[in-house]
């Protein structure tokens, strides 16, 4: 009698939860932004007097930015195919920044498939903040010059090629890859990612920061008259025909290779992260390290800890490796 009674009441009490259940109602909150009831729809053109500041808004699709050299006019263009004007983006040009959103303010974007591009295209003679915020859009920016860039995304994927900033360039993303090519930022460069993977060749600038958790870094052809710094849990590091003034990097696990460049410093601190010196010509080492070991193919002077190549020389450049287990790999 106990058992079917204890049975009735887990009938019971299955049937009062599917009951509940099925009157749960999945509200689409929408896509809502401050002021919606002030912006215009549609295309918008405008002069470089007109703007300092952009902030733009697009979760999905592509935003791709470019400049229009012979002109100092710049406008903004979609691909929508829709006729509603709740689809189509939205601005509004608030005293001299503009705000650019993907569609109406409200709108509900589960029920909205299509995943559109934006087109920003800038006066040559615009030198403007532009801050940039997505979910799995890709972001597309060549051949323009920025004041400062901010770009906040998901997952999508970044690409930046010939570009040149006055001040910051700032990539935050969670897994999308960040591109970065043929450019020149003036201050710093700070990329962010958790798993996403970072490419950058031929960057000029003073600083690099890189924040990393599992992503692999290649880095090749940077020329930083300041310094390098690189923080990860486990990823997999590349330098390659570099320069730099200082360098960090500072990791866990994974490995680094550092080929065939040029610094005053460079200091690498890892639990069980090796290190590859490949092509490096001169340098003085000193190794702290628990169980890892030193491999190399050539003589070089041995101190207790501090290791001169090649031996007998007088290096000007200094190398500081602190590991737990993580061993070194030296290739002249």
């Amino acid at each position: 009698m106990k058992v079917a009674k204890r049975v009735s009441q887990l009938i019971l009490t299955l049937t009062i939860l599917l009951i509940l259940t099925s009157c749960i109602v999945v509200v689409d909150r929408g896509y809502y932004y401050e002021n919606g009831q002030y912006y215009k729809s549609g295309n918008f053109d405008f002069n470089s007097y007109q703007i300092d500041e952009i902030d733009i808004s697009w979760p999905y699709g592509s935003v791709v930015i470019n400049t229009n050299s012979d002109s100092n006019y710049g406008y903004i263009r979609e691909n929508s195919t829709s006729s509603l004007e709740s689809e189509k983006l939205h601005y509004l040009l608030d005293g001299r920044k503009l705000y650019i959103k993907y569609c109406a303010s409200g709108y509900p974007l589960a029920s909205y498939s299509e995943r559109k591009t934006l087109y920003l295209t800038l006066p040559s003679t615009l030198l403007s903040n532009v801050k940039i915020t997505t979910t799995y859009a890709s972001v597309l920016a060549t051949a323009s010059n920025f004041d400062s860039l901010n770009i906040k995304s998901n997952s999508g994927y970044i690409s930046l090629n010939n570009i040149i900033l006055k001040n910051n360039l700032l990539v935050s993303t969670q897994s999308g890859q960040i591109d970065l090519k043929n450019s020149t930022v003036i201050s710093k460069t700070l990329l962010n990612t958790a798993s996403g993977k970072i490419t950058i060749d031929d960057l000029k600038g003073q600083n690099l920061e890189i924040e990393s958790s599992s992503g692999s870094i290649g880095l090749s052809n940077l020329g930083l008259y300041s310094n390098l710094q690189i923080n990860s849990s486990s990823s997999s590091i590349e330098i390659n025909n570099s320069f730099f003034d200082s360098g960090i990097i500072d990791t866990k696990s994974g490995s680094s290779k550092l080929i065939s460049s040029s610094f005053k410093s460079f200091d690498y601190k890892a639990d069980s992260a090796s290190l590859t010196l490949d092509g490096i010509s001169s340098f003085r080492l000193y190794y702290n390290t628990y169980s890892g070991k030193l491999y190399s193919s050539v003589t070089y002077w041995d101190g207790r800890g501090e290791y001169i190549y090649p031996a007998g020389s007088y290096p000007t450049t200094t190398i500081g490796v602190k590991t737990k287990s993580g061993s070194i790999y030296f290739k002249p």
